[in-house]
C-alpha cells in the first residue's frame, strides 16, 4: 500500500520546509534539504513539479510523529529515513557576527573534522575557534591548524570573528533529548532544540543545587539570588551555545515535550547589553534598582576610569531584569581591572552623567564599590540620583524670573543641549533634548506651586538650579 502526500509543508524541528515532487526515487542514497526546504537540490531535476504529489511508501510512515498539525503540515522525527533515499539531511545556517560568538549546532556532520566543517569559513573573516578545553583552530603562517580535532554536536565553540560570515552545517539532525554530561566547572554546552524557548524551561533538568550559573554570549545569566532562580537570559536561541558553571557533575536533557513545539518566554523584557565582550572570560554582573530619575529606555553604563566596560538599555522596572554584564575582555581589548573604582553613568544626548549609587547587601551579593576578582560575581546597585557635576568656571546659567508663574527663560554661556525638570523629590517631569541653543523658554503654567529642580546640560557641563513656581 502507498500513501500519497499532496505537495505539503513539513515542520523539521521548527523550520518550515517544502517537500518537492518526485516521479521516481533519485539515485542518491541521501535525502537533503537545502535552505529553501528543497529535497535533493533543484526541484526541476527531481520530477514534474506540476503533479503536486509524492509517493511515500507505507514503511516510511514510522518517521512521521504526532498527528497532522493542520492542513498540509506534519512533523518529521530526527533521523527519519525514507526507503530508497536514506536518512534525511538537514542544513543549519548560523550567522557569525563580528566579535565573540557562542556557536553550536543541532546537526551531526557526516565528516566531523573541524577543517571540513569550517571549510567555507577558513578566510580572513575568522580569527580563531576555541573549545571548552582551550584548544584552538587558528591560522599560523599560511596554514590553518586544527588543535581541536572533530566537531562534537553536544559541545559549543567560541568563535572570534574579524568580520561577519555564515556557517553552514549539513548532516543528520541529532535527537534533541540526547543526554549531555555537564562536568564540574566550566563547559560550553550545545543547544539541541530547533526553536527558541524560555531558558528556564530549556535548562530545567539542571536548575538545582549543582548549578552555579548559565551564561549566554551577551553576558546575561541564569543564577540563584537568595532563594529564587532569576532568568536574565530570557529566551534561548538555536545556533548558540551556553556557558555552564557547575558545582558538581550533572546531566542536561532538553524537555521531551518540546521536541516539536516552542515554549515562549513570557517574563519581563530582559535589558539588552549595548557593550559587547567575550562572555567566555570573567563577567561581573550589576543588577540595577532604578531611582526616581531613571526610567525605562535610559542607557546606563559602568566605567573603569574613562573606559566603558558595560552598558545596557533599561527595559524593565524590575531590578532582576536589569542585569548589566561588565566584561573583563571587550571586543576592543581589555575590560575592567579588579580593584579599580566602579562608576555608573547615564547617557543623555551625547553626554554621560555620573550617578550616585549604593550597593545593597542582598543574599551573597558583592557590595564593594571596586571591581571584583573572579568570574560570576554580582552586585545589586540602587541608583539614588545624579552626582553633583563639576562645572567649568566660565559656564554661566540663568533662570528668569525665579520665582515664576507661567514661563521662565533659561540662558547659558555655552550651548544648551538638554533640559530636565524634576520634582523636588527626584521624579522626572519633563525632558527636552536636542536643543542646541543658547536659551530656552520653559512653560510651567500646568505645574502646581512648589519647589522644582531644573537640570541644564550644556556643551561645557551640567548645572542644576532650584526653580520656585508660584
Amino acid at each position: 500500500m502507498e500513501h500519497i502526500l499532496k505537495y505539503t509543508t513539513a515542520v523539521f524541528m521548527g523550520l518550515l520546509l517544502a517537500l518537492p515532487v518526485f516521479a521516481q526515487p533519485p539515485s542518491s542514497n541521501s535525502y537533503q534539504l537545502d535552505q529553501y526546504g528543497v529535497l535533493g537540490g533543484n526541484p526541476n531535476e527531481a520530477g514534474n513539479p506540476s503533479s503536486n504529489s509524492y509517493i511515500l511508501p507505507e514503511s516510511a510512515n514510522g518517521g512521521i510523529s504526532g498527528e497532522q498539525m493542520n492542513s498540509g503540515t506534519f512533523v518529521v522525527d530526527p533521523g527519519f529515513v525514507i526507503p530508497g533515499f536514506g536518512p534525511v539531511q538537514f542544513t543549519q545556517v548560523i550567522t557569525l557576527d563580528q566579535g565573540y560568538r557562542f556557536v553550536s549546532s543541532y546537526i551531526i556532520p557526516e565528516n566531523p573534522d573541524m577543517l571540513n566543517v569550517l571549510n567555507d569559513n577558513l578566510n580572513e573573516n575568522l580569527d580563531f575557534v576555541r573549545n571548552t578545553e582551550g584548544n584552538l583552530l587558528r591560522k599560523i603562517g599560511s596554514d590553518w591548524v586544527n588543535g581541536i580535532g572533530d566537531w562534537v554536536t553536544t559541545e559549543g565553540y567560541l568563535f572570534k570573528m574579524n568580520d561577519t560570515d555564515e556557517l553552514s552545517v549539513t548532516g543528520e539532525r541529532i535527537e534533541p533529548t540526547t543526554p549531555i554530561t555537564v562536568n564540574f566547572g566550566y563547559q560550553f554546552v550545545s543547544y539541541l532544540p530547533g526553536q527558541p524557548m524560555d531558558a528556564m524551561v530549556a535548562f530545567e533538568s539542571v536548575i538545582a543545587e549543582n548549578l552555579d550559573f548559565i551564561r549566554n554570549q551577551e553576558g546575561n545569566m541564569i543564577r540563584k539570588i537568595g532563594n529564587e532562580w532569576v532568568n536574565g537570559i530570557g529566551e534561548t536561541m538555536p545556533g548558540e551555545f551556553y556557558l555552564f558553571k557547575l558545582l558538581n557533575e550533572d546531566e542536561l536533557i532538553y524537555p521531551e515535550a518540546l521536541k516539536n513545539e516552542a515554549v515562549a518566554y513570557t517574563g519581563d523584557p530582559v535589558s539588552k547589553p549595548v557593550i559587547k565582550g567575550n562572555a567566555a572570560d570573567p563577567v561581573y554582573s550589576i543588577y540595577l534598582i532604578l531611582g526616581n530619575n531613571i526610567r525605562e529606555g535610559d542607557r546606563i553604563a559602568a566605567f573603569d576610569g574613562d573606559k566603558r566596560v558595560g552598558e545596557i538599555k533599561i527595559n524593565s522596572g524590575d531590578w532582576q531584569y536589569n542585569a548589566m554584564p561588565v566584561f573583563s575582555t571587550l571586543e576592543s581589548g581589555k575590560g575592567f581591572e579588579a580593584g579599580n573604582d566602579i562608576k555608573l553613568k547615564r547617557k543623555a544626548d551625547d553626554l554621560w552623567e555620573e550617578l550616585n549609587f549604593d550597593m545593597k547587601s542582598i543574599s551573597d551579593a558583592y557590595d564593594a564599590k571596586v571591581y571584583p576578582e573572579g568570574d560570576g560575581v554580582y552586585s545589586v546597585a540602587k541608583i539614588s540620583g545624579l552626582k553633583s557635576a563639576t562645572v567649568e568656571s566660565k559656564l554661566v546659567v540663568s533662570i528668569k524670573p525665579n520665582p515664576a508663574v507661567d514661563e521662565v527663560k533659561i540662558q547659558a554661556s555655552s550651548t544648551i543641549k538638554a533640559i530636565t525638570l524634576y520634582h523636588q523629590q527626584g521624579a522626572v517631569l519633563e525632558r527636552f533634548q536636542g536643543l542646541n541653543s543658547g536659551e530656552f523658554k520653559l512653560n510651567i503654567s500646568t505645574y502646581p506651586a512648589g519647589l522644582y529642580i531644573t537640570e541644564i546640560r550644556t556643551s561645557k557641563g551640567v548645572v542644576r538650579e532650584k526653580l520656585i513656581i508660584q
